[in-house]
């Protein structure tokens, strides 16, 4: 909802950052929670995939290590 708003201009753009939605920005940091994104994805809205995937390359992740589904 929070993303929703911002894009509305409902709510500053630095509201995803102060309403503590920052760490999904590091989501990708972590190889194994970046390796369950996929499964995650398509789950939320074409916005947050956007803000969560900025500057990022969730394809560029090995997750050869890790049995997920």
């Amino acid at each position: 909802m929070a993303q929703l708003q911002v894009g509305q201009g409902i709510l500053p753009p630095d509201a995803m950052q102060r309403l503590g939605y920052g760490a999904w920005r590091s989501f990708f940091e972590n190889p194994m929670t970046g390796c369950i994104w996929p499964n995650i994805r398509g789950g939320v809205s074409d916005d947050f995939r956007r803000y969560i995937e900025e500057g990022q390359d969730p394809n560029a992740l090995d997750c050869s290590a890790f049995a997920i589904p």
